[in-house]
Protein backbone atom coordinates (compact mmCIF):
# COMPACT_ATOMS: atom_id res chain seq x y z
CA UNK A 1 0.00 0.00 0.00
CA UNK A 2 1.06 3.31 -0.89
CA UNK A 3 0.25 4.83 2.46
CA UNK A 4 2.40 2.08 4.83
CA UNK A 5 5.16 4.09 6.33
CA UNK A 6 3.30 7.76 6.14
CA UNK A 7 0.09 6.91 8.13
CA UNK A 8 -0.20 3.78 11.07
CA UNK A 9 -2.09 0.96 10.81
CA UNK A 10 -4.07 2.19 13.79
CA UNK A 11 -5.31 5.66 11.38
CA UNK A 12 -5.53 3.77 8.15
CA UNK A 13 -8.29 1.50 10.36
CA UNK A 14 -9.97 4.62 11.42
CA UNK A 15 -9.86 6.03 8.14
CA UNK A 16 -11.25 2.93 6.75
CA UNK A 17 -14.09 3.37 9.72
CA UNK A 18 -15.21 6.61 8.65
CA UNK A 19 -15.25 5.90 4.64
CA UNK A 20 -17.42 2.44 5.65
CA UNK A 21 -19.80 4.75 7.66
CA UNK A 22 -20.39 6.73 4.45
CA UNK A 23 -20.41 3.65 2.09
CA UNK A 24 -24.01 3.99 1.87
CA UNK A 25 -24.65 0.92 -0.46
CA UNK A 26 -22.41 -1.01 1.13
CA UNK A 27 -20.47 -1.52 -1.84
CA UNK A 28 -16.84 -0.72 -0.45
CA UNK A 29 -17.34 2.67 -2.79
CA UNK A 30 -18.73 5.96 -1.50
CA UNK A 31 -19.73 8.57 -3.98
CA UNK A 32 -17.54 11.43 -5.30
CA UNK A 33 -19.93 13.72 -4.41
CA UNK A 34 -19.26 13.38 -0.64
CA UNK A 35 -15.17 12.76 -1.01
CA UNK A 36 -15.18 16.60 1.23
CA UNK A 37 -17.19 15.19 3.83
CA UNK A 38 -15.02 12.07 4.18
CA UNK A 39 -11.87 14.14 4.55
CA UNK A 40 -13.23 16.81 6.82
CA UNK A 41 -14.39 13.54 8.55
CA UNK A 42 -10.52 11.59 8.58
CA UNK A 43 -9.47 15.42 10.25
CA UNK A 44 -8.48 17.16 6.41
CA UNK A 45 -9.91 20.39 5.73
CA UNK A 46 -9.61 21.44 2.13
CA UNK A 47 -10.52 24.86 0.53
CA UNK A 48 -13.54 24.78 -1.80
CA UNK A 49 -10.86 24.88 -4.56
CA UNK A 50 -8.54 22.24 -3.78
CA UNK A 51 -11.68 19.78 -2.78
CA UNK A 52 -13.28 21.39 -6.16
CA UNK A 53 -9.71 20.07 -8.23
CA UNK A 54 -9.76 16.30 -6.44
CA UNK A 55 -13.89 15.73 -7.42
CA UNK A 56 -13.64 17.27 -10.84
CA UNK A 57 -10.59 14.81 -11.61
CA UNK A 58 -12.74 11.83 -11.18
CA UNK A 59 -15.79 13.32 -12.97
CA UNK A 60 -13.52 14.41 -15.71
CA UNK A 61 -12.61 10.24 -15.64
CA UNK A 62 -16.70 9.81 -15.56
CA UNK A 63 -15.95 8.31 -11.76
CA UNK A 64 -18.85 8.73 -9.91
CA UNK A 65 -17.78 6.85 -6.49
CA UNK A 66 -14.33 5.88 -5.42
CA UNK A 67 -13.06 2.38 -3.76
CA UNK A 68 -10.73 3.03 -0.13
CA UNK A 69 -7.86 2.39 -2.16
CA UNK A 70 -8.60 5.78 -4.29
CA UNK A 71 -9.61 7.73 -1.31
CA UNK A 72 -6.26 6.59 0.22
CA UNK A 73 -4.49 8.19 -2.53
CA UNK A 74 -6.56 11.19 -2.55
CA UNK A 75 -5.01 10.89 2.01
CA UNK A 76 -2.01 10.52 0.52
CA UNK A 77 -1.85 13.10 -1.76
CA UNK A 78 -3.15 15.60 0.77
CA UNK A 79 -0.54 14.46 3.12
CA UNK A 80 2.52 14.89 0.97
CA UNK A 81 1.32 18.63 0.41
CA UNK A 82 0.84 19.67 3.73
CA UNK A 83 3.98 17.97 4.82
CA UNK A 84 6.71 18.19 1.24
CA UNK A 85 9.49 17.87 2.96
CA UNK A 86 8.41 14.39 4.58
CA UNK A 87 10.67 12.14 2.27
CA UNK A 88 13.43 14.09 1.96
CA UNK A 89 14.23 14.70 5.54
CA UNK A 90 13.56 11.04 5.87
CA UNK A 91 16.67 10.76 2.86
CA UNK A 92 18.69 13.19 4.76
CA UNK A 93 19.07 11.45 7.30
CA UNK A 94 19.45 8.05 5.55
CA UNK A 95 22.21 9.75 4.14
CA UNK A 96 24.12 10.46 7.12
CA UNK A 97 24.70 6.63 7.55
CA UNK A 98 25.16 5.88 3.96
CA UNK A 99 28.78 6.13 3.97
CA UNK A 100 28.70 5.10 0.34
CA UNK A 101 25.83 7.11 -0.91
CA UNK A 102 24.68 3.43 -2.34
CA UNK A 103 21.01 4.11 -1.22
CA UNK A 104 21.79 1.27 1.62
CA UNK A 105 22.16 1.30 5.43
CA UNK A 106 23.56 -0.98 7.43
CA UNK A 107 20.72 -2.15 9.88
CA UNK A 108 22.84 -2.43 12.90
CA UNK A 109 24.75 0.46 12.63
CA UNK A 110 20.73 2.53 12.57
CA UNK A 111 19.86 0.36 15.00
CA UNK A 112 22.76 1.28 17.57
CA UNK A 113 22.96 4.95 16.60
CA UNK A 114 19.09 5.21 17.76
CA UNK A 115 19.26 3.21 20.58
CA UNK A 116 22.00 5.85 21.76
CA UNK A 117 20.33 8.59 20.82
CA UNK A 118 16.75 7.28 22.23
CA UNK A 119 18.46 7.90 25.64
CA UNK A 120 15.27 6.57 26.97
CA UNK A 121 12.74 8.65 24.79
CA UNK A 122 11.92 6.29 21.86
CA UNK A 123 10.70 3.10 22.88
CA UNK A 124 12.77 -0.25 22.18
CA UNK A 125 9.72 -1.50 20.73
CA UNK A 126 9.00 1.33 18.30
CA UNK A 127 12.34 1.24 16.89
CA UNK A 128 11.60 -2.77 16.50
CA UNK A 129 8.61 -1.20 14.28
CA UNK A 130 10.20 0.91 12.25
CA UNK A 131 12.44 -2.03 11.61
CA UNK A 132 9.85 -3.99 10.32
CA UNK A 133 7.98 -0.94 8.44
CA UNK A 134 11.89 -0.28 6.49
CA UNK A 135 12.31 -4.29 5.63
CA UNK A 136 15.49 -5.34 6.79
CA UNK A 137 16.72 -7.80 4.14
CA UNK A 138 18.80 -10.81 4.37
CA UNK A 139 21.89 -9.09 4.08
CA UNK A 140 20.95 -6.71 7.59
CA UNK A 141 20.29 -3.83 5.03
CA UNK A 142 18.01 -1.13 4.34
CA UNK A 143 17.39 -0.48 1.21
CA UNK A 144 16.12 3.31 1.02
CA UNK A 145 16.68 5.16 -2.02
CA UNK A 146 14.12 5.82 -3.98
CA UNK A 147 11.50 4.44 -2.54
CA UNK A 148 10.96 7.33 -0.17
CA UNK A 149 12.81 5.63 2.62
CA UNK A 150 10.66 2.76 2.77
CA UNK A 151 10.96 -0.88 1.25
CA UNK A 152 7.14 -1.00 0.92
Amino acid sequence: MAEQGVFTNEEILDFKDVFIAYDRLHDGRIRVKEIGKVLQACGLSLTDGELSEIVNRFYAEDLKTINFQMFMDIMLARYKQIHPSADEDLTEAFNMFDKHQSGIVKADELRYALEELRDNRIPASEIDEMFADLGVDDDGQIRYQGKGASSN
